[in-house]
C-alpha cells in the first residue's frame, strides 16, 4: 500500500504542470482566425468538460516545438498556402504520435476555395 501512495505522489509530481493550451500554428501569415472562435471554443471546453483551459492562446511556427503541445489549431481564410516538405513531415509525425490538429477555414460558411 505504501508503494502505491509513493507511485501516486510521483505521478502527481510529474504531471502537476500539465495543462491544456490552445496553440495556433503560424503558417505564412495564414493563422489568425476570428478571436471569438478561440474564446467560444475554450469557454465551451470549460463548460462541458473537466478541463480548465486558460483563455489565452499561444502562437508558434511549425517546427520541433509542436511536439510540446498535443493540440494544435490551423486556421486560414480561403485556400491554405502550400506547406514545405519539412513542415508536412513534422505535422505528419506529430499526428502519428497521437497529436491532434484542428483545421479551421474561417471564410463564411459554405463559401471559398476550402470546400473545393
Amino acid at each position: 500500500m505504501k508503494k502505491f501512495f509513493v507511485f501516486l505522489f510521483f505521478v502527481n509530481f510529474l504531471f502537476a504542470g500539465d495543462r491544456f493550451e490552445f496553440v495556433i500554428l503560424k503558417h505564412k501569415n495564414f493563422y489568425k482566425g476570428h478571436a471569438s472562435s478561440y474564446r467560444n471554443f475554450l469557454e465551451y471546453l470549460n463548460d462541458t468538460t473537466s478541463i480548465d483551459p486558460p483563455l489565452k492562446v499561444k502562437e508558434i511556427e511549425i517546427g520541433e516545438e509542436i511536439f510540446d503541445y498535443p493540440f494544435l489549431y490551423l486556421g486560414a481564410k480561403g485556400s491554405f498556402p502550400d506547406f514545405s516538405r519539412q513542415s508536412l513531415e513534422l505535422l505528419s509525425r506529430h499526428l502519428n504520435s497521437g497529436g491532434f490538429l484542428l483545421i479551421d477555414e474561417i471564410e463564411e460558411y459554405r463559401q471559398g476555395e476550402f470546400l473545393n
